[in-house]
C-alpha cells in the first residue's frame, strides 16, 4: 500500500526545514510608542502585560519574573511595589533587571528605550532629582485613553520629576486620588493603573480632565517639559551617544565665548552660584538632571546639544535668569565651629545619663538631621548606634521571655478551670494584650506546656 504524499509547503505554507521562533513565557505587547514624545514606560508595559493574563502585578514579579531571574525574588515586599519600584524606569541596577527579564519573558528587544538606560554613562548613578518618588499622571490623558482604546498606559515623562505639566493639555500632573485622597503604588495589586490601590475607584479626576487653552506652568517649567519630551524622543535614535566629556568641552566653548572664560561672571549671568560649574570643569563630575536641564534652559540649548557635544547652535544669555532649583532642598544646618563643639558636648553629656535613643531622635531635638550629626560627628553616632542596638536586642529579648511566661499562665489557668487551652483561646487573649502566637519561640513555649488531659470530674 503506497501512502499519499504532499508536498508540505504546498498544502501548509509552512516549510519544514524553517525554524520555529521562540516561544515567549509572557504576551509580547507592542510598547505604545507614538506620539514618540509620549513614548509608555517601562513599568506601563508590565502592567498592561499583566491584565492581558488578567494576573496580579506584584504575582507575576514573585513567581514569574522572579523565577526568571532569581536577582527579583528578594523585591517581592510591599515597600519595593509602593516605592522603590518606580526606578525601574530610571537607569539604575533595577531598570537593566527588569529590562533583561521582560525582554526573555516577552520575546522582545530594545526594551531600555522605556527607561533612561541610555542615559546610564552620562548621569550620576545616585539619579539625583531624576524620578518622582510616586507615580503621577494626567487626567485628561486618561480619559482619552479611556475612550480610544482597551487599556491605559503611563508615558515614561510622567515618571520624570521635572515634567510638572502635561504639555498636551496644560494640566499639571496628580498624585493623590481624587476620592480617597491617598498616594498609589508604583505596582499594586490591580492591573490597571487608572484604578486607585486603595479605593478600586478612577484615578480620573474630572475638574482636571478638561484642557486648558493656556498653560498654567512658568515659562521655565513649559521649556523643561519640551526638552524632556526631546530627551525621550531622540534617546531610542541609532546614532544617540551622550557623552560627559563632550559636554564639559561644550560648556567651556560656551563661558569662553559668552564670558571671556570668567566662570563666576558666567554662573551669575544665568543666575547660579558662583562656584556652580567648579566640578563639573575641574572634577569631572556628571551633572544631575536638574542641574543639566538649568543649565540648557540658561543657554537656551537643547540638552541633547550639550549631551553630544554639537557646536552648531549659538549660545544665547538673553533667556531669563533661571527662577529656581527644580528639586528644591531645605537649607542646609549651620556649620559653625563653636557651635558644634557645643553641640558635641551636649550630646556626650546627654547620652551618658538618658536611656538609649537613635541618632534621628537626638537630632530632633537639637533641631538638626541625622545626616548632619553623622557628617560631623561620627565617632559620637558610632557609640549612640551601638547603645541603641544593644538597648533594643534586650528590651526584644525581656519582652518574648515575659510573652513566654504569659502564655504559660493562660495555659494553666485553663487547665485550672478544667477546659482545654486551645490556640485560638490562647491567641485570642494574647491579641487583646497586644502579643500573639506568631512568634516562633512563643509557639513552642506554647506547645512545651500544652497538657491535653483533663479531669473527667
Amino acid at each position: 500500500m503506497t501512502l499519499n504524499t504532499f508536498d508540505n509547503e504546498l498544502v501548509t505554507g509552512y516549510r519544514s526545514d524553517r525554524p520555529i521562533p521562540e516561544r515567549s513565557r509572557l504576551f509580547s505587547l507592542a510598547p505604545v510608542e507614538f506620539p514618540v514624545e509620549q513614548r509608555e514606560s517601562l513599568i506601563s508595559l508590565l502592567v498592561r502585560t499583566c491584565a492581558a493574563h488578567s494576573l496580579n502585578p506584584r504575582r507575576v514579579v514573585a513567581e514569574v519574573l522572579g523565577k526568571a531571574k532569581p536577582e527579583l525574588e528578594p523585591l517581592a515586599y510591599p515597600k519595593f511595589f509602593n516605592r522603590m519600584a518606580g526606578t525601574i524606569n530610571g537607569h539604575g541596577k533595577y531598570a537593566s533587571l527588569f529590562v533583561s527579564v521582560l525582554e526573555a519573558s516577552t520575546g522582545q528587544r530594545g526594551l531600555s528605550r522605556l527607561t533612561l538606560l541610555p542615559w546610564q554613562d552620562f548621569f550620576p548613578h545616585k539619579g539625583q532629582g531624576m524620578l518622582s518618588p510616586t507615580p503621577r499622571w494626567c487626567s485628561a490623558c486618561l480619559l482619552e485613553q479611556r475612550r480610544s482604546r482597551d487599556d491605559v498606559y503611563f508615558p515614561l515623562l510622567w515618571s520624570l520629576q521635572a515634567y510638572r505639566e502635561c504639555t498636551v493639555h496644560n494640566r499639571p500632573l496628580q498624585d493623590h486620588c481624587p476620592h480617597c485622597g491617598k498616594l498609589q503604588p508604583f505596582l499594586s495589586r490591580y492591573p490597571d493603573q487608572a484604578i486607585c490601590h486603595h479605593c478600586l475607584r478612577s484615578l480620573i479626576h474630572p475638574d482636571y480632565a478638561i484642557c486648558n487653552e493656556e498653560p498654567t506652568a512658568t515659562q521655565f517649567e513649559i521649556w523643561v517639559a519640551k526638552a524632556l519630551g526631546d530627551m525621550v524622543v531622540r534617546q531610542s535614535t541609532s546614532d544617540f551617544e551622550p557623552s560627559v566629556e563632550k559636554f564639559h568641552e561644550v560648556m567651556k566653548s560656551i563661558v569662553e565665548t559668552t564670558s571671556d572664560g570668567n566662570r563666576a561672571a558666567f554662573c551669575q549671568a544665568i543666575g547660579f552660584n558662583r562656584y556652580a560649574l567648579k566640578n563639573w570643569l575641574t572634577k569631572g563630575e556628571r551633572p544631575s538632571l536638574p542641574q543639566f536641564l538649568a543649565f540648557g534652559y540658561a543657554v537656551q540649548a537643547l540638552p541633547i546639544d550639550l549631551a553630544r557635544g554639537n557646536s552648531g547652535f549659538q549660545p544665547s544669555l538673553s533667556a531669563p535668569m533661571v527662577p529656581g532649583k527644580l528639586k528644591v532642598r531645605e537649607r542646609g544646618q549651620d556649620t559653625d565651629e563653636t557651635n558644634r563643639a557645643e553641640l558635641r558636648r551636649r550630646i556626650q553629656k546627654d547620652i551618658q545619663t538618658e536611656p538609649p535613643q537613635p541618632v534621628s531622635a537626638i537630632g530632633k531635638r537639637y533641631g538638626v538631621t541625622a545626616s548632619y550629626l553623622r557628617y560631623w560627628f561620627p565617632d559620637i553616632c558610632l557609640n549612640i548606634s551601638t547603645r541603641y542596638k544593644e538597648f533594643l536586642r534586650l528590651r526584644g529579648k525581656k519582652r518574648l521571655n515575659d510573652q513566654i511566661q504569659r502564655v504559660q499562665d493562660i495555659v494553666q489557668a485553663f487547665h485550672d478551670q478544667k477546659s482545654y487551652p486551645s490556640r485560638r483561646k490562647v491567641d485570642l487573649i494574647l491579641r487583646k494584650e497586644k502579643a500573639s502566637l506568631r512568634e516562633r519561640a512563643v509557639r513552642d513555649a506554647y506547645r512545651a506546656v500544652l497538657v491535653v488531659r483533663i479531669d473527667p470530674a
